[in-house]
């Protein structure tokens, strides 16, 4: 498979791109589009051979690509809201983020370890991969934070752009991060398409 799609129905699909062909991963048959709807997906692994995926019900799963099983881990029991970004940690935790703006730490059997409040209207977390234990934060009304998981703090909170023109306030909208590799950039996209 070249590329994985999580759907709003609740369907894994495994492209590829050569054959131009994709397949199911999951049993159509058995979703339920209003709790199955995957939210959000991220590798588990630097090999990219594990794919977390997680639903609106905020059940969290494991596609092996390897040996093509795809398994529950457990639910997420952090805040309300989907969920906006997950990551396994190198030591088998999972770092979460909430709509409401629950940032959690949860170990390998589901327990919540730590819990940060980042700030409601949540429409992204994203990790940073150069620096375990950094993610980045954002969503309406809700600017850019950068996190210090293992401290538990906040080390950078973006300031808004200038007023426009008509010097109104320009309203802040993160709809998405990344961290630029081997720098210290942060680009975000934001509602307004800017």
């Amino acid at each position: 498979m070249d590329c994985f799609v999580g759907a709003s129905t609740g369907a894994l699909k495994g492209i590829s791109f050569n054959d131009s062909a994709f397949s199911n991963i999951n049993q159509i048959a058995s979703l339920r589009p209003k709790q199955d709807e995957i939210t959000c997906m991220s590798w588990a692994n630097e090999d990219q051979t594990e794919l977390l995926t997680v639903q609106m019900d905020k059940q969290l799963k494991l596609f092996d690509a390897t040996s093509n099983e795809y398994t529950t881990l457990f639910t997420l029991a952090n805040g309300s809201g989907a969920v906006k970004g997950i990551k396994r940690t190198a030591m088998g935790t999972y770092i979460s983020a909430v709509e409401s703006g629950e940032l959690s730490v949860s170990s390998p059997s589901g327990e919540i370890v730590k819990e940060l409040n980042a700030g409601n209207n949540l429409i992204t977390m994203v990790p940073n991969c150069e620096q375990e234990g950094q993610c980045a934060t954002g969503g309406k009304e809700n600017p850019l934070k950068v996190w210090d998981i293992e401290r538990g703090e906040k080390i950078f909170i973006a300031k808004n752009v200038r007023p426009d023109e008509l010097q109104l306030r320009v309203p802040i909208w993160v709809n998405d991060i990344r961290f630029i590799p081997k720098s210290q950039n942060i680009v975000t996209v934001t509602g307004k398409h800017q």
